[in-house]
């Protein structure tokens, strides 16, 4: 999105047909992005209300909020691994 508004700024959208078509991937990414964070809320209710249940409704400090979720841990391979963008 930070992409999209900076090429707005700098004048690279000459047309009103590149503004529309850049506003609408803005607003697809907005979208997306509100699933997202939507779904990580949901995901940390989630993650409360069963580690409440299991610790009689208490949490310690040092609980991590994710635990439950990890069978394993990482290892070598998917750690070092260089992120790469999703082709579209």
């Amino acid at each position: 999105m930070k992409g999209y508004t900076d090429l707005y700024r700098m004048g690279a959208m000459p047309t009103r047909e590149d503004v529309d078509q850049t506003m609408t991937r803005i607003a697809e990414e907005s979208a997306r992005l509100t699933r997202f964070v939507e779904e990580m809320f949901l995901l940390a209710r989630l993650d409360g209300d069963t580690e409440g249940a299991a610790t009689g409704g208490t949490r310690t400090a040092r609980q991590p909020v994710f635990a439950p979720m990890r069978t394993s841990p990482p290892t070598p391979s998917t750690t070092s691994r260089p992120w790469t963008p999703r082709a579209r």
